[in-house]
């Protein structure tokens, strides 16, 4: 099923969510500019190929390795 478009202001919120989160579980982590331009891509792709739900619910249980 295809989704409406992802809201672009939303998908920014849900990545700089994700990248405080995984600031505040390893301090000594940082993120280039690419980095958090990729992360913001990938909730955008989830939310366009499963809905909001999926990429507030991948934000939440997102793992850095």
């Amino acid at each position: 099923m295809i989704f409406a478009v992802p809201n672009t202001l939303r998908v920014h919120r849900l990545t700089a969510r994700l990248i405080e989160r995984f600031s505040k579980e390893n301090p000594s982590c940082t993120f280039t500019p690419t980095a958090s331009q990729r992360l913001y891509m990938s909730i955008y792709k989830i939310w366009e190929k499963y809905g909001e739900a999926e990429a507030e619910k991948y934000v939440r249980e997102a793992r850095i390795f």
